[in-house]
């Protein structure tokens, strides 16, 4: 490029940066995805200055990179693009204190402990064991419609907070 053309596309880019950044933004709805995105295209722009600053309307011309560029980009990542949850996993503080395990193990098992033993034990093999219904029938004695019901039971109380709590030979 010579001196008159590096000129004029300096000041194109000052006048059109704001539009194309605008448009980006637009399309991705993400600052950074914008800011990747309309540098791609200007990018692009500026090594076919050429046929651009010919163009009839060469903000139409950039408009029209920015959206290609965009389209591309996204036919390129729906078919390259692997989702894992590492990006989600280093979002997550990792703690070794395991405090909260532990006092839900303890309500749980609070909660658990103010159900009548019949129902504790239907709710436990059912959702701790993932015993089919016909399998606690088995090891209960009883019918699987009595599991069943013990369940439903157990689980309306647990909802309701209806249990009373005999926790480590306590009553609250």
């Amino acid at each position: 490029m010579d001196k008159n053309e590096v000129g004029d596309l300096d000041a194109w880019l000052d006048g059109a940066m704001p539009r194309i950044y605008g448009l980006a933004y637009a399309l991705t709805g993400d600052r950074h995805a914008a800011e990747d995105l309309s540098q791609e295209a200007l990018a692009t722009v500026v090594s076919k200055w050429r046929t651009v600053s010919r163009a009839q309307n060469s903000t139409a011309y950039a408009r029209r990179i920015v959206v290609n560029t965009f389209l591309s980009q996204k036919r390129k990542r729906s078919s390259r693009e692997v989702i894992s949850d590492a990006v989600v996993t280093e979002l997550v503080p990792s703690t070794d204190d395991h405090a909260d395990d532990v006092v839900d193990r303890d309500a749980l098992l609070e909660a658990l402990s103010g159900l009548p033993p019949r129902q504790r034990t239907a709710v436990t093999l059912r959702y701790f064991e993932d015993l089919p219904d016909a399998e606690v029938a088995a090891l209960m004695g009883c019918s699987v419609s009595t599991v069943r019901s013990s369940i439903h039971r157990a689980l309306a109380a647990l909802r309701s907070g209806s249990v009373t709590h005999t926790f480590k030979g306590v009553s609250s």
